[in-house]
């Protein structure tokens, strides 16, 4: 359960990763330590500041003062399309209550995250992505978050995703943090 770690050594990473096509499934420890590594990269970034504001794009969104088309939506998340897609699906699911990204978050905003994983693959079920196991769903971290606001980005395929894609998204990426870590950022206490 990735909200009882403590701390995530590579050992303790393997145990939360899913099955995703994209990762390299025959080398999980090593791709457990590149992600540790990024994890400690992150925590070097970010701040604590989670006001919204009018000039904020997602909150107005989220506020329905854009001509943006809501794909899904509830009491805290909206789900909507991205306007530079990396994949052929590609959708943002992002909160309602203005949080700047994913480095503020805390263990307490842990199912916040979850729920935005399962809107994530709501989207995709519902635009008949067939291989739920083929997507990234991820966060951008500061400063290489496009918009200051808490989104999830849920990409499917990825395995077609194109160079500048991968560069962006893919399990090589820097600056992409999946899903699946971000319990252990959160738990860390970054």
């Amino acid at each position: 359960n990735k909200t009882n770690l403590k701390h995530c050594p590579a050992q303790a990473l393997s145990s939360v990763f899913r099955p995703y096509a994209c990762y390299d499934s025959h080398n999980l420890t090593a791709a457990s330590q590149y992600y540790t590594k990024n994890i400690i990269l992150v925590s070097l970034m970010g701040t604590p500041d989670d006001l919204g504001n009018e000039d904020c794009l997602f909150c107005r969104i989220v506020n329905n003062q854009t001509d943006t088309e809501i794909l899904l939506s509830d009491d805290e998340l909206v789900c909507f399309r991205d306007t530079k897609p990396g994949a052929t699906h590609h959708y943002l699911v992002v909160s309602r209550t203005h949080i700047n990204n994913c480095k503020t978050l805390q263990a307490d905003r842990i199912p916040l995250v979850e729920r935005m994983e399962e809107m994530g693959r709501r989207i995709l079920k519902k635009n008949k992505v067939s291989d739920l196991n083929d997507v990234r769903m991820g966060f951008h971290v500061p400063p290489f978050s496009s918009v200051p606001h808490l989104h999830l980005h849920a990409l499917a395929p990825a395995t077609t995703m194109n160079s500048r894609s991968q560069l962006r998204y893919g399990p090589q990426s820097c600056w992409f943090i999946p899903i699946m870590l971000i319990g252990c950022m959160c738990q860390w206490g970054h």
